[in-house]
């Protein structure tokens, strides 16, 4: 049974993707040329739709930045929204594959600002969104996969990527491999691994339930989940 059902896309709805830290708030793209943020928990509030160019191949929330969703289109353009400040416009947008589709975006959980596009031109293209004067190409690579319609960062290692095509292949790369690219973000990704060296280890998540629960009013209720159901 559907627990929830939303109408606010007038035509096929390509992309959805939850926030990771408001669990609850949604991102969705259409080929009504739009992405929209709503938050699955209030299903009478209005969604908040952004435009864009052309139809929605793809959209996510950046993991550095949870505020910030970025969308790719059918016309190669990737967008960047702020979801606090919709009216001031897109942080930036930009030609990503002027001749073909962006068919799918991907950014490092790991290192920041390290996001990869791919396309139906066949290739991946490794973009620094943190360059000065805005997001900048700085590695791209024919992947021998055919048309390109997804790519994804490994969760663990900050330089390995996965893409797939229409001849049946995924095809990895390892970024490290190459110069140019892992000079614009090895410092990034080492910066990370220092920060986890010194962090303090995690209680055990049995220790720190015991804790709350015994800190907590007798009479204090039980939080309702955030998530709503997504059958």
């Amino acid at each position: 049974k559907c627990a929830l059902t939303f109408t606010h896309h007038t035509d096929k709805v390509q992309a959805v993707q939850w926030n990771p830290v408001e669990t609850s708030v949604l991102l969705s793209g259409s080929f009504d040329k739009s992405i929209a943020v709503f938050d699955a928990n209030a299903p009478g509030t209005a969604a908040v739709k952004l435009s864009l160019p052309a139809d929605v191949e793809s959209c996510i929330w950046n993991p550095h930045a949870p505020q910030q969703v970025l969308a790719s289109t059918e016309d190669g353009t990737v967008t960047c929204y702020d979801v606090r400040n919709v009216s001031a416009g897109p942080l930036f947008s930009f030609a990503a594959h002027p001749r073909k589709p962006c068919s799918s975006i991907s950014i490092s959980p790991v290192v920041r600002g390290l996001m990869a596009t791919c396309s139906p031109d066949k290739t991946v293209k490794i973009w620094d969104l943190e360059a000065e004067g805005g997001p900048a190409c700085v590695g791209e690579r024919q992947m021998q996969a055919g048309s390109l319609f997804d790519v994804k960062f490994d969760v663990n290692e900050p330089f390995m990527l996965a893409t797939g095509g229409d001849q049946g292949e995924l095809a990895v790369w390892d970024l490290s491999s190459e110069a140019n690219i892992a000079k614009v973000f090895k410092a990034r990704a080492e910066g990370v691994a220092e920060a986890e060296a010194v962090a303090p280890p995690a209680a055990p998540v049995e220790a720190e339930t015991a804790a709350a629960a015994a800190s907590a009013p007798k009479s204090a209720k039980k939080s309702k989940s955030k998530k709503a159901g997504k059958n």
